[in-house]
């Protein structure tokens, strides 16, 4: 126990927008980013359970995922609810469960992988980890489509390499992934205290990377996002589109550092 209050301590306490003591009424005053809150619920999570993943939240809070196929919004709601959309809605994945019989999931499957990171000095790739998030940019909202965070690479004396992880992301059509932004931010854990790092975004737009295709390709597609780290410096994110899911059904996912 004196542990766990330990790592939660530091983690807040490396979390500049936060007060050190007292409540946080979060309605009025979120102090932090969307995505930060995100990086921060996520980490605490694994501290009380070093196994969490994200694909067990439609388990222990009995809701799953979806998206409204004319629109794309997501959104999350029980299961008798999303049967009675009926063929309005497609699961998104991860949250499939039982009801993939009972609606439409005629859907557009891709991956994608967060490979390595080059160009980090040999003490940023000690304790470093990558969240990234497709984001509609045709959207009121900029709606968060599907996101992951790598694990985290403990050993500094090589660069972080995560080509064996590969999420699958359920779209509705290879059109819809044109509209989409890839953004990429590099986080590091800072010893003694284990504080928590931003060191750098980045992002792009895919429908720079595939406006030469017409249709879906049968292979991966390689992209580099660039992420500043300061006025000089950059590294560089390399990612992966994966168009061979669609056929042999690969869907590997990893847990926040």
């Amino acid at each position: 126990m004196v542990e766990k209050a330990e790592k939660i301590h530091n983690l807040i306490q490396g979390c500049d927008n936060l007060q050190k003591h007292g409540i946080i009424n979060t309605d009025i005053d979120s102090r932090m980013s969307p995505e930060d809150s995100k990086v921060v619920l996520m980490h605490l999570l694994k501290i009380y359970d070093s196994e969490f993943a994200p694909d067990q939240i439609p388990r222990l809070s009995g809701l799953v995922c979806g998206f409204m196929k004319d629109t794309g919004h997501h959104f999350w709601a029980a299961h008798d609810e999303f049967v009675a959309l009926g063929d309005k809605v497609t699961l998104r994945s991860g949250s499939l469960g039982n009801l993939q019989s009972l609606v439409d999931t005629k859907i557009f499957p891709v991956g994608i992988r967060i490979c390595q990171v080059e160009g980090l000095t040999v003490e940023n790739q000690k304790k470093m980890f990558v969240k990234w998030e497709l984001v509609d940019d045709t959207s009121s909202n900029n709606d968060i489509i599907d996101h992951g965070i790598t694990t985290c690479n403990e050993d500094k004396t090589s660069a972080p390499n995560w080509n064996d992880t590969l999420w699958k992301i359920n779209l509705i059509d290879f059109n819809q992934l044109k509209e989409l932004t890839l953004r990429v931010t590099v986080h590091r854990y800072h010893t003694p205290l284990n504080f928590l790092k931003n060191l750098g975004n980045g992002e792009i737009a895919l429908v720079n990377v595939l406006q030469s295709y017409s249709t879906a390709p049968s292979n991966s597609i390689s992209i580099d996002v660039e992420v500043s780290l300061d006025q000089t410096r950059t590294c560089i994110v390399k990612c992966e589109l994966d168009f061979t899911c669609r056929n042999n059904g690969n869907t590997n996912s990893t847990a926040a550092p």
